[in-house]
């Protein structure tokens, strides 16, 4: 299994070369990078960087990257930025949004971890999908396992290596069949396990799997066959073809998909 920050390569092909990863504070098994004076610096950090190039022609100079360039020394800062705006203007880093806050993954005594050995993230894919077991295809079985994404290529599909976690019968609530899984907020928050030496376990979901019918039905859209059926926009089954369709100015975004259902 891989512990630890995610990699940068030019051709990943594990599930730690991902920007979902890359971008965690809890994939990180409780190590993290720092600024100068050893304070925590997290993904959704905000870093001040002024452009150094003597030739920018820029007034003034370009302030700030959104993403690490590869091009750039390794001594240059660079700046992992993701923000939410408040209904006042004010720019929020993401990880003041998020159920827990920077103290939590900047206290040793939750996450942060100066021994390594202390604190273990186990980042799990939540396989959500339906199945038939009887004769009549209407009447479906809904299972929800999970997968360990630390694991690789091989390991992760091997049949033994997927855990079942609760079933939802035919005719059952999808929400009540979700709702079997608040027992595992703890793990998600991070929680002591007596392992050899004490270590700080947590275990979190980092994508949430299924096929197209199942994936929008947990994300409570219609299914692929509706008129409108993109999670991200709000393009009609006539114009599926038109590659020049705007997706940014007619995007599903959160607060104008809640209008629509109210």
């Amino acid at each position: 299994m891989h512990f630890g920050f995610g990699h940068f390569v030019d051709n990943p092909t594990e599930r730690w070369h991902s920007r979902a990863w890359l971008a965690s504070a809890r994939s990180t098994s409780g190590r993290y990078a720092h600024y100068r004076n050893c304070d925590v610096l997290l993904p959704s950090d905000m870093v001040l960087y002024e452009c150094p190039s003597a030739d920018c022609l820029c007034t003034p100079p370009h302030l700030g990257l959104t993403n690490p360039l590869p091009h750039l020394p390794v001594d240059r800062p660079f700046l992992l930025c993701k923000t939410t705006l408040r209904s006042g203007g004010e720019l929020l880093p993401l990880c003041y949004t998020k159920a827990f806050g920077r103290q939590h993954f900047t206290d040793p005594e939750y996450f942060n971890s100066s021994n390594a050995n202390n604190c273990l993230s186990v980042p799990l894919f939540t396989f959500i999908d339906g199945f038939g077991l009887y004769r009549n295809p209407y009447r479906s079985l809904m299972g929800i396992y999970l997968l360990i994404a630390a694991f690789g290529f091989e390991e992760r599909n091997r049949r033994a290596n997927v855990f079942p976690v609760t079933l939802g019968p035919h005719g059952s609530s999808f929400n009540e069949v979700i709702n079997c899984l608040t027992g595992l907020c703890e793990l998600d928050r991070g929680v002591s396990l007596p392992l050899p030496q004490p270590t700080r376990v947590c275990a979190f979901t980092l994508a949430f799997l299924g096929d197209m019918p199942q994936q929008q039905a947990n994300a409570s859209f219609k299914s692929q066959r509706a008129d409108l059926s993109c999670r991200f926009c709000v393009v009609l089954a006539e114009h599926r073809g038109d590659l020049s369709y705007d997706i940014l100015r007619s995007g599903r975004y959160h607060h104008s998909t809640m209008q629509q259902r109210s």
